[in-house]
């Protein structure tokens, strides 16, 4: 038991990881204001990758000082509010906080003082924290800082940037990015629909709802909602999963997803589901930032805009100051005591 001079006792286990944390190398550790050392290992899971591969991200810190923080939540805002442009999150984060070469608890028996059980002193445990991430974009491209939310000061995970590069993988081999990464059926991705008017017959144009839907071609359809080209439905009749899967592999590399019904890979910004159709498969695209475009339009024109009220005019905002100004000028002065 190391004992500091004003004789507080560091359990043996804690004085072992600071002495571990303070013997790593400067670059990897990350300061926080009292430069507090935050990592006991970190590890990426590559240095450079294509367009189609994910990152497995994993990182060790201290025992955490704060009780109540979900680390794996924590960890799972962060990726989704500072990562979307560059990372898209594949399922959760995970966070463990396992003794390693810890006995069990199950095998190894209670110190005993006498007739009395003793309970024994919590062990420190370090935290783990695991997570995945694909890349929206190519070339030097910056993982998330990951606040450690679960110790005290302001300390933060860093990690060395991923050169991603504008390929896929597919089956070790180096392709060529599909075209419907750049558009489909000839149409660009974000082309507006005054655009497309232009080149497409207006009895091929058909509204449903807030969307605008046309038949590009037999079997394709181009879904614009609120004016912008952001989806696309290909339906293939007598097609079975089980006769395309090889060709779909052979041209996207693994799928990211997969369950009984649908396969799905997902580059860069484009996430491409195939599922049995009645007759068939229908293969959906979908350029996922334009439709975070349109969510983030319809939250704040249905939620923050009610709440914020009314935007002021230059002529409200002046009269507004004025009766602020005059209710100021017109306060009774509060007499002195």
């Amino acid at each position: 038991m190391t004992v500091l001079p004003n004789d507080l006792e560091i359990p043996p286990m804690r004085t072992a990881l600071l002495a571990l944390v303070l013997s790593l190398p400067a670059a990897s550790l990350v300061a926080g204001e009292a430069a507090r050392p935050t990592f006991i290992n970190a590890r990426v899971s590559a240095k450079e990758i294509c367009l189609n591969e994910t990152v497995r991200v994993e990182f060790t810190t201290l025992p955490r000082d704060l009780d109540g923080v979900d680390v794996a939540q924590s960890v799972a805002n962060t990726l989704r509010l500072s990562a979307t442009s560059t990372w898209r999150l594949v399922g959760e984060p995970t966070a463990t906080e396992v003794l390693r070469g810890a006995p069990s608890p199950a095998t190894t028996p209670a110190p005993t003082e006498g007739d009395k059980t003793v309970t024994a002193r919590e062990r420190p445990r370090p935290i783990t924290v695991v997570f995945h991430v694909l890349p929206r974009t190519t070339g030097d491209v910056a993982l998330p800082d990951i606040p450690i939310t679960w110790l005290q000061g302001n300390t933060v995970a860093r990690f060395a940037p991923v050169v991603v590069k504008p390929n896929l993988i597919i089956a070790g081999k180096i392709s060529e990015l599909p075209r419907e990464a750049a558009g489909v059926g000839g149409f660009a991705w974000a082309s507006t629909l005054d655009e497309v008017r232009t080149r497409v017959d207006a009895s091929k144009l058909k509204k449903d709802g807030n969307r605008t839907l046309i038949t590009a071609q037999p079997n394709l359809t181009l879904i614009f909602t609120g004016g912008i080209f952001g989806e696309a439905l290909l339906r293939a009749p007598g097609l079975t999963k089980e006769q395309a899967r090889t060709s779909f592999l052979q041209r996207w590399g693994i799928p990211q997803q997969e369950d009984a019904n649908s396969l799905t890979w997902i580059i860069g910004w484009i996430r491409i589901t195939a599922r049995p159709d009645a007759d068939g498969i229908s293969l959906q695209l979908v350029r996922e930032d334009a439709q975070a475009q349109l969510a983030s339009a319809q939250v704040n024109g249905e939620v923050f805009n009610i709440l914020d009220g009314p935007v002021e005019t230059p002529t409200q905002a002046a009269e507004r100051k004025e009766r602020e100004i005059k209710a100021e000028v017109d306060r009774p002065a509060v007499p002195e005591k």
